[in-house]
């Protein structure tokens, strides 16, 4: 009886920490509308889990290399999974993508933050948005992105994740 009693203690204790040094996968989004018409959008992400997902692309990423050639590989990457998409008064059905560009990144300890922004302002003030951000989740099935998104004194916190992968503000 004392012998199984050790046992289930040391499988509790194993399981225990096995659980507590499980990776996490979250990435955060922050997006602030400017009178309707201009974003500024923040995206951070895990370094490592970001460089592995390039690498499957072909594309070697360092967060302190900034060169032109490798930011319009990573652009293009992060475009592929980040969309955001706007409603006007004149066309209020319809969801229009936005166009956004990488305007930089930097390291920050083992994240890396990505700024993007819209290539020109919008003609027309939007009145709703969709944010759609399913990047990594390919490689995790864990992968959970925090949005944060700022219009007017609107705030608005939502996560997103497999089952969940865009939010509307």
């Amino acid at each position: 009886m004392r012998t199984k009693l050790h046992l289930f203690a040391l499988l509790v204790t194993l399981w225990m920490v096995s659980t507590a040094m499980h990776p996490f996968y979250v990435g955060v989004t922050q997006v602030k509308i400017i009178e309707g018409k201009k974003v500024n959008m923040e995206v951070r992400v895990f370094t490592d889990d970001l460089q592995k997902s390039l690498l499957k692309k072909g594309i070697t990423f360092s967060p302190l290399e900034v060169s032109d050639s490798l930011k319009k590989q990573v652009e293009a990457y992060l475009l592929e999974y980040v969309k955001l998409n706007y409603k006007t008064e004149t066309l209020p059905h319809t969801w229009v993508p936005a166009k956004l560009q990488l305007v930089g990144y930097e390291k920050e300890e083992d994240a890396t933050w990505f700024y993007l922004e819209l290539t020109n302002p919008l003609k027309n003030s939007a009145f709703k948005w969709k944010l759609k951000n399913t990047l990594l989740m390919d490689d995790h099935d864990e992968q959970v992105h925090i949005v944060h998104a700022e219009k007017g004194s609107l705030r608005v916190s939502e996560q997103l994740n497999r089952d969940r992968r865009s939010c509307v503000f």
